[in-house]
């Protein structure tokens, strides 16, 4: 299991380093920014649970384009390394614990509507609901097993919408699924709902963005 989360996690930095390279070429200007808290309400079907982070700004495009009718469009696409903690609780199954590394990308609209989609990776541990027991094979006994549960990786893939207010803090509502691959190689899939705020405080985890602007004309 450890061995395949190394490869995972290879696999997640090999992209975010690639991303990164192929932004080099392009020339942007750069701004010292806070990062967002967040939190929601995380639905596992129908079981309750939360999920809170932190979005780190990475990369801003501001993209003007002029419409057939000589209107402007402004559109922004913002994209962030995100960290994330959830949980959830199944009565009688288990209960869920899992920690996210991601990269999100979020496209906001002028009045302050936006789209977003997340993938990230991480780790999953569950605990089983009711108590558990294990035979010994050489000698028989049967005995209690405390906080009995597995290990997973986990691919988590979502997206959603929300509204940006001016006072830099977003509502969204995010459908996500969360592959889980335990050690016994069964791909065990998870739909979630979050539904949930974004807050940006002053001057917390500042972080360096890169903003590019672009302009986009109508073709003579």
């Amino acid at each position: 299991m450890f061995i395949g989360m190394k490869r995972i996690a290879f696999i997640f930095f090999a992209h975010f380093w690639a991303v990164s390279l192929f932004a080099q070429g392009e020339p942007v200007a750069t701004t010292m920014v806070s990062s967002n808290l967040k939190i929601a309400y995380n639905g596992s079907i129908v079981y309750p649970g939360l999920r809170c982070g932190l979005e780190f700004p990475i990369r801003q495009t501001d993209l003007k384009a002029i419409l057939k009718n000589n209107a402007w469009k402004n559109v922004s696409k913002k994209r962030y390394a995100t960290l994330e903690l959830g949980y959830y609780h199944h009565p009688s199954f288990h209960d869920n614990v899992f920690l996210l590394l991601g990269w999100q990308t979020r496209k906001q609209r002028p009045k302050g509507f936006f789209t977003e989609f997340a993938s990230a990776l991480g780790y999953s541990r569950t605990f089983l609901g009711g108590e558990t027991y294990l035979v010994d094979n050489n000698t028989g006994n049967i005995g209690r097993v405390h906080q009995a549960g597995y290990n997973y990786a986990v691919l988590a893939l979502g997206g959603g919408l929300g509204y940006a207010f001016r006072h830099k803090s977003a509502l969204y509502l995010r459908t996500s699924l969360l592959t889980m691959f335990p050690s016994i190689n069964i791909i065990y899939p998870r739909p979630t709902v979050d539904l949930g705020v974004v807050w940006q405080p002053k001057h917390f985890l500042t972080t360096r963005l890169k903003v590019v602007s672009k302009l986009k004309t109508r073709k003579p």
